[in-house]
């Protein structure tokens, strides 16, 4: 949580050491089916198959039903929470910075009834860039991308030792956004469709200063 702090601390220093004469633009969104969320399943799938292969080794060399092996994984996560700026120099072009955090609890439990326990965190900021197709009145629609950082840190216990691991790793973060919709003047609510960090679906609401 400390690390979530700073993040958020550096995105709103950042936020207005770089506004400018224009309108600026503070919002707050949730996403969902995020590229996180796709590399939870992903990590679920590999620790299945993982489970699978080495059950079927040592079942092979010490008896049928030797091996404790992975029953079920059940993975609890926030969906992606987003903080960003956007700066307009135009009524088409905007810029900005934008920090999100998602966090995922994983539950790994064994046919003997032990368990194994992974919580994983994602801290992600990007820059991001937009074009309005339209803007007309209160309605704004949009395509945009955004490239950035994401910090990935993960901690957990096994079934079989008492150990505990920690791994942490630095990703390449991107959203694409084909399509988004901003309705309202000061305070705007928005949608966005497109796909990577910040999800297939992303909503939210804004407020221009």
């Amino acid at each position: 949580m400390q690390k979530v702090t700073y993040a958020l601390t550096i995105l709103v220093l950042a936020a207005g050491s770089f506004a400018q004469t224009g309108t600026n633009e503070f919002y707050a969104s949730y996403g969902v089916i995020t590229i996180q969320d796709f590399a939870e399943v992903g990590k679920s799938i590999a620790s299945a198959i993982a489970s699978s292969i080495g059950s079927g080794i040592v079942d092979a060399f010490l008896g049928e039903g030797t091996a404790d092996r992975l029953k079920t994984t059940e993975t609890d996560g926030t969906g992606c929470i987003i903080l960003g700026y956007n700066h307009y120099p135009s009524r088409r072009f905007s810029w900005g910075i934008l920090g999100s955090y998602a966090h995922y609890d994983v539950t790994y439990t064994y046919e003997s009834g032990k368990t194994a326990f992974d919580d994983d965190d994602f801290i992600t900021a990007m820059a991001r860039m937009d074009y309005r197709w339209i803007y007309s009145g209160n309605i704004r629609l949009y395509s945009g991308l955004a490239a950035g950082a994401c910090y990935y840190h993960s901690k957990g216990t096994s079934a079989f030792t008492t150990n505990i691991y920690e791994y942490e790793d630095w990703l390449f973060a991107f959203q694409a956004n084909l399509l988004g919709v901003s309705f309202g003047r000061t305070v705007r609510g928005f949608v966005e469709l497109g796909f990577g960090y910040n999800g297939i679906l992303n909503g939210g609401l804004a407020v221009a200063l």
